[in-house]
């Protein structure tokens, strides 16, 4: 479920997961994530694109109405810009009796972290741990201080599809709030000599 009005980079979070998926799923048509746009609604029987914005409402009828379109024995996955409208996708499929077969995966909501580990509909939760993103800035700015640049002069932000299996190792036990970062992105590790990372004692791989 995308939100083309709001530009190819936030739009990312879907078409990423398409990419990744599809390459992981055998039968699937591959395509780029930087091939998506507002005119992707359809690839193969894989794919249907719904520009439903960010509201739930709408996007639970515009699923309805996919959903007319897609066989019963299908498998349905849905990814979209925020819980909400994953949300009202999965509650659209449930509606039409297709809980069973009907799976969803998110953008990092507390609410939905405690659903991760309950519900077996919520598979996965595309974190991007922004909490922790004052650590690599305080991190960057010592590189910069002492000549030590970005490569191409862009910096990674931390991030991870968190599972089920992983979910309590960077959220505790019960929390919704996370207490570990994940390592450090291949692109920030000129960043690991500079000793700012290992200060906080919370990014995986440089707790000690």
């Amino acid at each position: 479920m995308t939100t083309w009005s709001t530009g190819p980079f936030v739009n990312g979070i879907v078409t990423d997961f398409y990419q990744s998926f599809a390459a992981s799923m055998p039968g699937m048509v591959q395509k780029a994530a930087s091939s998506f746009g507002p005119s992707t609604t359809k690839i193969g029987s894989n794919y249907i694109g719904i520009d439903c914005g960010l509201i739930p409402g709408p996007c639970r009828t515009a699923v309805s109405e996919a959903l007319a379109t897609v066989p019963s024995s299908r498998h349905l996955v849905f990814i979209g810009l925020n819980d909400q409208v994953v949300h009202a996708g999965l509650e659209a499929a449930d509606a039409a009796g297709r809980t069973a077969n009907a799976v969803g995966a998110g953008l990092g909501d507390g609410n939905s972290i405690a659903r991760l580990r309950s519900d077996p509909q919520w598979v996965a939760e595309d974190d991007i741990f922004y909490h922790g993103w004052g650590e690599y800035l305080m991190a960057v700015a010592t590189g910069l201080l002492k000549g030590v640049h970005p490569v191409n002069n862009i910096a990674e932000i931390p991030s991870l599809v968190i599972t089920k299996a992983q979910v309590d190792k960077y959220y505790g036990k019960t929390g919704t709030s996370a207490v570990l970062l994940p390592p450090v992105p291949s692109q920030d590790k000129y960043l690991i000599p500079l000793g700012v990372l290992q200060k906080f004692h919370n990014i995986d791989g440089l707790q000690g």
